[in-house]
This record gives C-alpha cells, structure tokens and sequence, in this order.
C-alpha cells in the first residue's frame, strides 16, 4: 500500500477513475541454473492501477500488477488475475480483460495465496461523437501545468500521439503507456519531434459515455493501513489484529530532530487558548486505534435514457482510546481555557477506486472554568467511538442529498482533577472534557482535499460551588455532562461531483449533534406561603439521562433543602425532604418568625453528582 500522494491518483470516476489498462508483464526467460534457487516469497501484491475503464466490446485490454516481498523489492513471479463478475468484465489469468456488456466488477491480482486489494473494472458505451484513440498511437502521459488539478472538470493538459490528425473540438477517449486516462475535448494541436502534441481539456462523463453503470462495494482491509513516516517516527507501532494498532511513544531523543518540537508545549499536544501553556504538562500518551473496517460503495449510473446518478458512501466504525498518565497544572485558570489537540494526527491511509484516502484522528483534551489556585494534578483517560457514515446522492434534476447519518457514537472520558485546594468549593464554570477531531481526505496528484471533517466528544460543563458560595453569590451552580458531534460532511464534494456528472452542488449542510447527557435538575420558582415553601422543579430536568441513551433511566432529584442565611452570611440547612419518584412539585415547612436580617433559600440535592446541592435560588 502506497502512502497518500506518492504517486498520480485521479480523482474523475472515484471508483472507477479513467485508468485504463496498459500492455502487462514479460516474464524473461530462466538462465539455467545447476543449484536450485528457493522460490521468492511474497509479501503483498498491487494492481498498477486501482480502476479501469474499459469500451463495451473491446478485448485484450491488459491489466498489470505488481509483487513484492517484505522488504519491499519488486519479485519476478507469475501473477494471476480474477473478475468478480466474469458476465460483465472478463479477465484471462494472464490479465487480458474484454467488457462483454455495460456494467462493473471487481479484479484482483493474486500470487503464492497473496490477493492483491481488488480494483475496479467498468464497461461502457461511448457517446456517438466522441473517438476511440488505439493506445498504440499515444507516445506519453498527460502532462498538466504546474498549479492544476489534474483530472478535474475544465482542466486541460497536454499529450504526445503519432499518427494522428486532431480536428479541434473533437472529443477524445484512450489511455496513455502508464495507464492513465486520455480523454476530453481537442483544443489545439501542434507538431513536436516525436508526433504531434495535443492539448484537451476534461470533461464530465456524461459527456464521453452514453451508458455507464458502477455498483460495487469494496472492503479496505486493515493491514494495508499505513502510517505517515512522522508518526513512525515519535511511536513505536505494534498491530494488535483485527485492525487494531498501539502507539507508544519513544523514549526522548529517539526521534528525527525535526520532531524534537513534541518534547514541549505539554508533550505530543499542540495547545491553544488563554491559559499560558506553560501552565499544563500532558505528557506523553499511549494510543490504541482500531480502523473500523471501512468499506466504499458507489453506485453510478448513465443510463442511455433518464436521469444521471452518482451514490457514493463511505463506512467505517473506527475508535481511539489514549491513555494520558497523571500531569501537572501549575496556575489558576481563572476563567481562561485551554485546548489540547495531539500534533501529528494518526494516520490510516487507504487506496483504492484510484483514490488516495487518509483518515486522519486526533485525540484532544478541553479545561476551562475557575477552579482555585495552586498546583493541581490531571488524570485524563479518553475513548473515542465513532460510526462514522458518509455520503451523498446526486442527479441532475435536484442536485445532491445528504446520506450521512447523525450515528456518530460517543466519546466517553474520565477527567479528574485533585492536588491542593477544595475543588467543590471554587469551581466555577469549569469545563472538561475529550475530543477526537477526525478527518477523512482525498488525494490528487498535486493537492489534498478534506472529504469528511467531524469533531466527536465527551464534554462535561460543571458549575459547582459550596452552598454558602451559591447563596451568597447568587451562583445556583449545576452540570451538563454529554457527547457533541461536529460534522461537515461535504467538504470537497463539490468538485468530485461537477467532475463526474457535471451537477454544481449547493445547500448541503452541516451537522450538530448534541448526544442526551446527565443534566443537573434547577428549581424553577420558590414560593412562601405562611409556614409552607412550595418548591416546582423544572420538569424537563428532574430525570437523568446516560452519555449514550436518549432514555430516560432515573429521577435525579436525591432531596430538596430549606436553607436560611442570616444577616452576617453565614448559611444553615433547616430542613430536607425526599420527594416521591417523579415528583415536580416538593413543599416544606417553613419558620413562623425569622430572625431580623435573615433570608429563606431552597436548593436541590441530585442523585448524580450529589457531592454538592445545585440549583440553589431564594424563596420568594
């Protein structure tokens, strides 16, 4: 498996990119040899070119690949070649394939049991006006200017042909000697030593194919998952199986001196907000990440008849689990933040469709709040779960919808806080919480495009304080403690569309999840009446929620308190009630005389998190 952007990757069909076939392999002939040589073993096998296109009825086109042993040398041996679906696209062992009607497969390459990742294979029928180019007749590649996409709607690029007369606006389809694809429209030509040089300019499919139809779903085995030299470098990275990997770090100054950056600014962490970053040390964290699995499926379809249509989606359920240690913070926050992310994210690379895809995952950590001075250590464990669902479906009557689903798991994390100071007592919109930022990209020759971006996380938003704090400050304190997700599902789609079925997409939005949670109760209104307090709870608020049901599974509500301040500050509990299962409605007894001065408060107790009443707020 190749890593991201090493070699030309075109982005026009998505699965079954315009690669077409080339001539394959020779085999030379053995030398005679006296003493037998052990045979070579293989490591892995790949298709040089991840999709081929292919003319309906056209025979003998080549498929080509590649085997290697485990140092990564290339191997002399014989390959052979399978289609998934020999009715549509049939390939000989040797490679040769011949499209029998409109349609798609899959084709592998195998050698010694090592199964090559399966390429795509698609049979069409051209458009009447567009020439079929003899790839005998194109001497070179494409060559595009410096700054282009390549391979994408309206770029335009260069190629050498003998034996050739290009007519201006002609529209072109063949391949070059390396496999890739020669198609679009002839803008102009001009003789050269070797021929003639042509320049065309990319067009939509449905301009070239009158029939093409792709419907195929392929599984990205994990061991073909590759990791960027960078995290190579600052880890030691030891698959565990079933498509699971442990990152740990390296001992300091094992890594490259271009990441000796890691060592500062709390570790592997790149840190921002107000808090100084001098003023937290995160250390150096173990990371587990589980692929997921992923799979791609597309669906294409240019029908001779009807509407265009492109389904693509992307299916994975990776997870992150990091592992932080015990750190230091060294300042009071004082109502600032701080915002951890890892530097280098983890990395697995995919490729296949012709497509480069990396999905990258970035573990973080979020405080923020006041919560006392002084020196405070940080225990910080995070798991990160995501079902990650990505997709669109577009024609071109009403453009693209939206096939990503809301599902996008949870995060789940334990934060704790300890060291000098009474925490309960002096927290104050404290905010704590793990994230994991993950990325799902595309690679094209010269670029790299963020198909897929969500934020998942565990967040918990506390507002804690003592009861003399609340009733003094006026501050009723309470929590939130939940999961958010953050997607923008369609970043650079846009292009990958106009590309393929020439539709201009817009409107396609973001989403925003916020998952249920545990929620503090409040007290909406306290009322004296003679020697009663009638207390209502909000009733939206008085049950409990998990981080990962939207049942509810409790009543929160532990007791509801009569407090009584008196005119010095000083604050006194004078009575508790248990209210019933459910219950919004909770009265007291109250004092007949009240001392001069003195003021009547109620606050609630909750079952979750009962360390400290919340919700705290003065009888009327």
């Amino acid at each position: 498996m190749k890593a991201l952007l090493t070699r030309p990757l075109t982005l026009t069909l998505l699965t079954a990119a315009l690669l077409t076939g080339c001539a394959g392999p020779t085999t030379p002939s053995p030398t005679p040899d006296p003493t037998p040589t052990p045979t070579p073993k293989v490591a892995r096998v790949e298709l040089n070119s991840a999709s081929l296109l292919l003319e309906q009825g056209r025979e003998g086109q080549m498929i080509q690949a590649t085997a290697y042993d485990d140092q990564g040398r290339v191997l002399n041996v014989p390959i052979t070649f399978e289609s998934s679906n020999p009715a549509v696209i049939e390939v000989t062992a040797s490679g040769a394939a011949t499209a029998r009607t409109v349609g798609s497969a899959q084709v592998t390459a195998s050698v010694q049991g090592v199964h090559s990742a399966p390429g795509i294979a698609a049979s069409g029928v051209l458009q009447s006006g567009v020439v079929s180019i003899p790839a005998s007749k194109v001497l070179r590649a494409p060559t595009f200017a410096e700054g282009v996409t390549p391979f994408s709607v309206g770029s335009t690029y260069t190629v050498v042909l003998k034996d050739v007369a290009p007519t201006a606006g002609k529209l072109w389809f063949s391949r070059a000697p390396d496999g890739s694809p020669v198609q679009g429209r002839v803008l102009s030509s001009r003789a050269v030593p070797e021929g003639t040089e042509v320049t065309l300019e990319i067009v939509p499919l449905p301009t070239l194919f009158q029939q093409l139809q792709v419907d195929e779903t392929v599984r990205v085995p994990s061991q073909d998952i590759e990791f960027t030299a960078q995290t190579r470098a600052a880890f030691d990275i030891r698959p565990l199986g079933d498509g699971q990997f442990e990152f740990r770090p390296r001992a300091q100054g094992v890594a490259p001196s271009g990441l000796q950056a890691l060592a500062f600014n709390a570790g592997p962490f790149r840190c921002s907000g107000s808090l100084p970053e001098a003023s937290v040390t995160l250390g150096r964290p173990t990371f587990t990440l589980n692929a997921g699995n992923p799979t791609f499926s597309l669906r294409l379809d240019l029908p001779l008849l009807g509407t265009k249509r492109l389904r693509v989606l992307y299916s994975a359920n990776p997870s992150l689990r990091v592992t932080s240690g015990t750190h230091t913070l060294n300042a009071n926050f004082n109502d600032k933040s701080l915002t951890c992310t890892m530097r280098e994210a983890v990395e697995a690379h995919f490729e296949t469709f012709g497509l480069g895809l990396v999905a990258k995952m970035r573990p973080g950590l979020h405080l923020g709040g006041s919560y006392g001075s002084g020196r405070r250590t940080l225990s910080a464990v995070g798991s990160a779960r995501a079902t990650v669902h990505m997709g669109f479906d577009c024609n071109s009557d009403s453009g693209c919808n939206n096939l990503s689903r809301a599902d996008l798991g949870t995060v789940q994390g334990t934060v704790t806080l300890g060291g000098s100071g009474d925490l309960l007592r002096a927290a104050h919109n404290l905010e704590a919480g793990v994230f994991l930022d993950t990325t799902l990209a595309v690679g094209l020759v010269v670029t790299e495009l963020d198909v897929l971006r969500f934020r998942s996380g565990y967040r918990a938003a506390l507002d804690l304080a003592s009861l003399d704090t609340q009733v003094n400050s006026g501050n009723g304190a309470g929590y939130r403690i939940g999961t958010f997700n953050d997607v923008d599902a369609f970043a650079a789609v846009r292009d990958i569309v106009n590309t393929l079925i020439g539709v201009n997409v817009s409107g396609l939005p973001e989403i925003h999840i916020e998952g249920p949670g545990v929620r503090s109760p409040v007290i909406s209104s306290a009322t004296r009446a003679g020697t009663t307090v009638t207390v209502q709870l909000d009733p939206a608020r008085v049950n409990f929620f998990s981080v990962t049901s939207p049942f509810s599974l409790g009543y929160n509500v532990k007791a509801v308190q009569l407090l009584r301040r008196s005119a010095t500050g000083s604050v006194t509990v004078l009575d508790s009630v248990t209210p019933t299962s459910g219950a919004t409605t909770v009265t007291l007894p109250a004092p007949l005389l009240m001392p001069a001065g003195s003021e009547l408060f109620v606050t609630v107790v909750p079952k979750v998190l009962d360390l400290m009443p919340v919700g705290t707020i003065r009888v009327n």
